[in-house]
């Protein structure tokens, strides 16, 4: 079965790199994932496509990992092209569908919260206007299937299990085949990097929110407990070993945590100065990504009793408890 699957590496215009999308061959031919909505990308996928005796229009259906343009930016218009259904986790579903407003939404959270983080006004505009320069990076999709925890799905005589595994994005999944004891990672699982917990809009920072870190550090748990022999991710390389990947990435967030916990014992601190406290010389571009990494540690702490927040003067605080 693992020959029907083939790997197409598609161009994104993010720091990440090269999108991974899967073509499950068959006669109702299926893509997990599909790459940004770019010129380059289309090419690329068209491209890879023709290399395996495959076009766009064979294509069935298009299996969705996560609501992130680089993993879903093309459904649209493959979708168009080939009459394919596209399929996605309910929690993501918005983010597919509702696109670009979806992301103009996100943005005027962005712009009403990153000041309280101690970001100043001039970073928090500029950083805003590049993420709507995004827009075009997908084109709008309407998402036929709702996907849901434990449910199997089968493309083309394959048998998926869905498992959902938020944190990175709320509606954030993985699809096993317990036959090859293979995983389809998403951006759950990768090779060399850990996914940003990218923070999700909310209305008040100390009531309920999605805590991206908190879910990813629970959603790894729900792999532990699966025969993997071989991970195939979103992003880079394939991953053989999955209980030493999963032990890499707790022990990376936990030397993370102690360290910012570590620096709130010196005094309290903005967010903004836990960012440069934890990431010195850390580039500009990679600001908010290091913003939403500090924000996810902080959750973890305070889950743990160790860390408490204040807000005084318009401004985010945390301080060792």
């Amino acid at each position: 079965m693992a020959s029907r699957i083939h790997t197409l590496e598609i161009p994104t215009p993010f720091p990440v790199g090269p999108v991974n999308v899967y073509l499950i061959e068959g006669r109702e031919a299926a893509l997990i994932d599909t790459g940004p909505n770019t010129p380059e990308a289309w090419e690329s996928l068209q491209q890879g496509l023709r290399r395996l005796g495959a076009t766009v229009d064979q294509i069935r259906q298009i299996v969705i990992t996560h609501g992130h343009a680089d993993h879903y930016g093309l459904a649209g218009r493959i979708a168009t092209e080939s009459g394919a259904s596209v399929w996605a986790h309910r929690d993501d579903r918005d983010m597919i569908q509702d696109y670009p407003q979806a992301l103009y939404d996100w943005v005027r959270f962005l712009r009403a919260f990153l000041p309280e983080t101690g970001l100043e006004n001039g970073w928090v505009e500029r950083f805003c206007r590049a993420i709507e320069k995004r827009q075009d990076y997908a084109a709008p999709t309407r998402v036929g299937r709702l996907l849901r925890d434990e449910e199997r799905v089968e493309l083309d005589g394959m048998l998926l299990k869905v498992i959902h595994t938020p944190g990175h994005s709320p509606g954030s999944i993985c699809l096993y085949n317990e036959a090859e004891r293979l995983l389809f990672a998403g951006d759950h699982l990768l090779k060399t990097i850990t996914p940003n917990p990218i923070l999700q809009a909310f209305p008040d920072f100390f009531g309920e929110r999605f805590q991206g870190l908190v879910h990813y550090l629970a959603s790894l748990n729900k792999l532990e407990r699966l025969p993997i022999a071989r991970i195939l991710p979103g992003h880079g390389e394939e991953i053989a070993d999955c209980d030493a990947r999963l032990h890499e990435v707790r022990e990376h967030s936990e030397r993370r945590k102690n360290k910012l916990l570590d620096l709130l014992k010196q005094g309290e601190l903005t967010i903004i100065q836990a960012k440069e406290g934890l990431f010195p010389g850390l580039p500009d571009s990679q600001t908010l990504l290091a913003l939403f990494d500090v924000i996810g540690h902080l959750d973890l702490l305070r889950q743990e009793g160790a860390v408490s927040f204040d807000r005084r003067d318009g401004l985010l605080y945390a301080k060792a408890a």
